[in-house]
């Protein structure tokens, strides 16, 4: 007996996967983290080019510029708490108490993580060369970014708590606002794109965790609804959109700039490929997440099927 020989059953078996991918990608979310810590700012090669990308924003336009300082500038500890509120807000009215509860534990857990990442990695002067440009050299001690840390976890608290529905146009808004504060952070003068990157990875390890443990605890009622693969098909065409129109507003900017403003001895290339690599690895992050829970829902239908057990047909249960 099979599902094709009775009308579309709303709940399917649960791929005992979907917590173990979501560990997985935690670990290697770990591994890409200290990789980009001890090749980018424990290395004389890494740190160079960080400081050339970091020094090759001041060719870009002012208005863009000055916009990036604006929008991350507002991002204060009352916003950080609304973004938080935020996720409480939509958990409150679809009902999910305890994955949201466990959701929001996973993002304090990764905003303190990177507090005290910063306060513990070492930055050691390696190139000396760009470090006598870089201006205040104790503001620049910040890896990880924890602006980019609270952007992507609040994108994947947001696709995780939303219906299987609207998850993809979730993610998509998440993408873009992910990849627009780990670039953006750069383009303002506030970190190097190893900040950025290793944000993005500490967001993805920490809210990877908490997801798994939504999804595996029996009280969190987690269950596995048919998926479209057109869904996925729009989740992928539109994030190669957003990468499209980012590297557009890039070009637009750095065609706008000066770049006598760029010291001597630093290349041109390094800073725009900076922020495409940036824009790419919180999409990626974003759209990978997205496509290993997007057919995860939380019931509250009696008689639903927990994630793992089978599926009522109109013969019987099928368990295979």
């Amino acid at each position: 007996m099979t599902l094709s020989d009775h009308h579309p059953a709303r709940f399917s078996q649960k791929p005992p996967s979907t917590p173990a991918q979501l560990v997985a990608v935690s670990a290697v979310a770990t591994s890409l983290l200290a990789i980009t810590y001890f090749t980018m700012v424990r290395t004389s090669i890494g740190q160079a080019w960080g400081d050339e990308a970091y020094l090759g924003r001041l060719e870009e336009g002012v208005p863009l510029n000055t916009l990036d300082k604006l929008i991350l500038g507002s991002i204060d500890v009352r916003v950080i708490a609304g973004f938080g509120l935020a996720v409480v807000v939509v958990a409150a009215l679809r009902r999910l108490w305890i994955p949201g509860l466990i959701l929001i534990s996973g993002f304090a857990a990764a905003m303190a993580s990177a507090e005290l990442l910063k306060s513990v990695l070492p930055r050691p002067e390696l190139a000396p060369e760009f470090e006598s440009l870089m201006g205040n050299k104790e503001a620049l001690n910040t890896f990880p970014s924890g602006h980019t840390t609270l952007a992507t976890c609040f994108a994947l608290s947001l696709i995780l708590l939303s219906s299987p529905r609207v998850r993809p146009f979730v993610a998509l808004g998440g993408g873009a606002f992910a990849a627009f504060v780990a670039s953006g952070v750069v383009a303002a003068g506030w970190h190097r794109p190893s900040d950025a990157a290793g944000g993005v990875g500490l967001a993805l390890v920490s809210m990877c965790l908490a997801s798994a443990l939504c999804i595996h605890l029996p009280t969190s009622d987690a269950i596995k609804v048919r998926s479209s693969l057109g869904n996925d098909r729009r989740l992928i065409v539109g994030a190669s959109c957003v990468l499209t129109i980012g590297v557009c507003v890039l070009a637009f900017a750095l065609l706008r700039g000066n770049a006598s403003k760029v010291p001597a001895g630093v290349g041109v290339w390094e800073f725009p490929a900076a922020e495409v690599l940036l824009d790419v690895l919180a999409l990626a992050a974003v759209v990978s997440y997205t496509l290993i829970v997007r057919g995860v829902e939380f019931s509250h239908r009696r008689g639903a099927r927990r994630l793992g057990e089978g599926i009522p047909t109109n013969s019987g249960l099928v368990t295979g």
